[in-house]
Parts: structure tokens; sequence; C-alpha cells
């Protein structure tokens, strides 16, 4: 079974397993041209006084220094599949996002079996909308924070946590200043 794992193993044709395409040529590059065009959901309620208020909280906290705001995307320059012939899929180079991520893993020092200290710095876009369309708020990872201020709070963990800093400020402000930063993220 392990010759199913070689990359020299033709997976439509071999003595283990007789695999039928889940789609044609054309079903694929329908499905890539989508899928390259999706969007995430816009930020909502910018306007808001508390809204506002949040994001110069979270950016004086020290939170977009790995929660970054926005990027401007490469030259898009894809690999396209022999199965596209020439059909040339559609390209989104030198784009602005607004993902809130930097990308990278930075130490939080959070206690769990898997990942040990190093978390990777999840985009907040769109996350706002979880309860909306799933009926839940889990965050982090591995879904341990129940909702945005424990998910905070989880990056001071240890004083070690390369964001001990920008957790204890967050454990400082006042409640108001507190659901403005909510509020904030919730929007993005």
């Amino acid at each position: 079974m392990l010759a199913l794992l070689s990359p020299k193993t033709n997976q439509f044709d071999n003595p283990y397993h007789n695999f039928e395409p889940e789609m044609t040529g054309d079903e694929y590059y329908d499905f890539m041209v989508w899928h390259r065009g999706l969007a995430i959901p816009r930020a909502r309620n910018l306007n808001d006084p508390d809204v506002q208020k949040g994001k110069r909280l979270f950016t004086d906290m020290g939170c977009a220094t790995c929660h970054r705001p926005s990027w401007t995307t490469g030259d898009d320059n894809y690999w396209t599949p022999a199965m596209n012939g020439t059909k040339p899929l559609p390209r989104y180079a030198n784009q602005t996002i607004w993902p809130y991520s930097d990308f990278i893993q930075h130490r939080l020092w959070m206690k769990n079996d898997i990942h040990g200290t190093w978390c990777r710095t999840t985009p907040l876009w769109g996350r706002g909308l979880s309860a909306l369309n799933t009926g839940r708020s889990d965050r982090l990872h591995d879904c341990r924070a129940r909702n945005v201020v424990e998910a905070i709070m989880w990056h001071g963990f240890s004083k070690e946590s390369d964001a001990y800093s920008s957790a204890e400020k967050f454990y400082n402000l006042s409640k108001e200043e507190r659901d403005a930063v909510v509020k904030f993220i919730d929007s993005i």
C-alpha cells in the first residue's frame, strides 16, 4: 500500500485501487475558476465609533504586529494544470487583502500535546461571522477558546509568549475598552 503514496504510482491504474476521476477536465477548470474567485466576507460596521475605538486599541496593544491588517499579493504566477489545456485561469495579481495575519508561527507557549509552543497567526477576517453561521464562537487553532476574550487571554498563558504583553494590556483595559476590541475583531 505504500506504493499508493509514491508520486510515480498512477492513481487511476494500479494493482491496489482503480480510481475513477471525480470530475472531467472541464469540470475541474470550472471548479478552479470558482475557487480562485472566492472572496472572504466583507468587514462590517467599520464606521461604528466602538469598532473604531476597538481598532485603535487593537493596534495600540500590539495585536497588529502579528495580526497584520493588510497585504499586497504577488504576481500570481500559478502553475497551470495540463488538463486545463489552453484555457487560462483568472489571475488576481497585486491585490490588497485584509487578512489580519502575518501567516507566521509565533511562540505562544499554550499547553497542548500537538503543537508544542508554536502557533500560526490565524487570519481574523470573517471570524466574527462564525457564531452567526455555525452557532459557535470557538476560537484558536484547536477551538479551546469559547470566545474572543478567551482567545486573547490564551495568548498570555505564559510570560514567555510572544504575545504576552498584548494579552496583559488587554487584561488591563476597562470592560468598555475590552468590549470595543471584541466588537472590532468581530467586525473584520
